[in-house]
């Protein structure tokens, strides 16, 4: 994940010397508990430490608005423009594009993009009735989580609205879909509420209107010209990003980061997740299985993906949230219904009103 080298092409081509925060160490449990009571959601980012230094720094030196590069990928290499060549019959064309990704995302098995384009092409031609009950098969529930919050789930995965039918290709669909996933608009706010934590705006301007907009107009083709994910993008930056950049041909993995860093948290993660936490008494976690499950994850943090980090990760942001907005306002949650039960007693608020679950 080192990307010294473009920095040093950047000075070089513009004469100009970029600011370096030194990196903190990986991890997520430095003001943890701030962090969640800021965003006010069960969430928990896995490199927290170092994104609270960084937004720390900048700060100091005087900045006011962060430029976020999120949604890059989504906005600028959807793949839904295959369905489209699909419905044209430019079959051979598709095959040219896939084969292209694989030569321009190296580190991503070019598997990957032959398995999207048929996801795509379920998700336009089986009858929009039938997609909740195939996400559903596709759908892993967490081992980790309560029956009823499992059936919760469930139901919550049947009634996923459908967005962007009244737009013609499907290339403009996928677009207007990732600028309006109730996901996508969660993650903005949790940005900018970890922005404003730090005194600071973040901004998108991948989710630029205007280049929405632009972009849903024209063929996704042409955005991915010859099948070169970013396509367009790149050729717009010739001359003025370095061409080492403006061909580069791999992402940045923190893989190894992540596991690390909560490898060193986990003895904190499991005293928090021990046997009477919030998360377990209100009825979200199993308090049976949970040694079991914390050494099960603790031993797939050397398996180079992050998925066990991302599962105890979650645990983790789930149990603060618990801890800070339920236990502490005097409110319980029903698991079943997702209503918030008063309860009579003294406690001590950290706000004066229990936000909507």
């Amino acid at each position: 994940s080192d990307e010294q080298v473009f920095l040093a092409d950047i000075e070089r081509m513009y004469d100009l010397s970029i600011a370096r925060i030194p990196p903190s160490m990986p991890g997520s449990m430095n003001g943890c508990e701030e962090s969640v009571w800021h965003i006010e959601a069960p969430y928990l980012d896995q490199q927290w430490n170092t994104l609270h230094r960084s937004l720390q720094t900048v700060q100091r030196l005087g900045a006011r608005v962060i430029l976020a590069g999120h949604w890059g990928d989504q906005v600028l290499f959807p793949q839904g423009y295959l369905v489209d060549l699909f419905r044209q019959l430019r079959w051979r064309e598709i095959g040219a594009h896939l084969r292209e990704f694989g030569r321009w995302m190296t580190d991503t098995s070019p598997r990957i993009f032959y398995e999207r384009f048929g996801l795509d092409l379920i998700k336009h031609y089986v009858p929009s009735s039938l997609l909740p009950f195939l996400r559903l098969l596709r759908t892993r529930q967490p081992d980790w989580s309560a029956v009823a919050l499992r059936r919760r789930a469930r139901r919550l995965a049947l009634h996923q609205p459908v967005l962007g039918t009244h737009l013609f290709t499907v290339h403009a669909r996928s677009l207007y879909d990732e600028a309006r996933s109730p996901h996508h608009a969660f993650c903005m706010e949790w940005d900018n509420k970890v922005a404003a934590m730090h005194g600071l705006d973040m901004a998108f301007p991948f989710l630029d209107r205007d280049l929405l907009s632009f972009l849903m107009s024209i063929p996704g083709e042409v955005l991915t010209c010859n099948g070169i994910p970013r396509g367009l993008l790149r050729e717009a930056m010739r001359g003025i990003l370095p061409d080492t950049i403006a061909n580069r041909t791999w992402k940045a993995d923190f893989t190894h980061l992540v596991n690390d860093g909560m490898e060193r948290d986990f003895p904190n993660l499991a005293h928090y997740l021990e046997s009477g936490s919030a998360a377990i008494t209100q009825g979200y976690l199993v308090e049976s299985k949970m040694h079991a499950l914390l050494a099960q994850y603790r031993g797939q943090l050397k398996n180079g993906t992050c998925e066990a980090a991302w599962t105890l990760g979650d645990m983790l942001g789930l149990e603060l949230w618990l801890q800070i907005f339920i236990e502490r306002s005097g409110a319980l949650h029903d698991v079943r219904t997702g209503a918030l039960q008063p309860v009579f007693r003294t406690t001590t608020t950290h706000r004066s009103a229990v936000p909507a679950c």
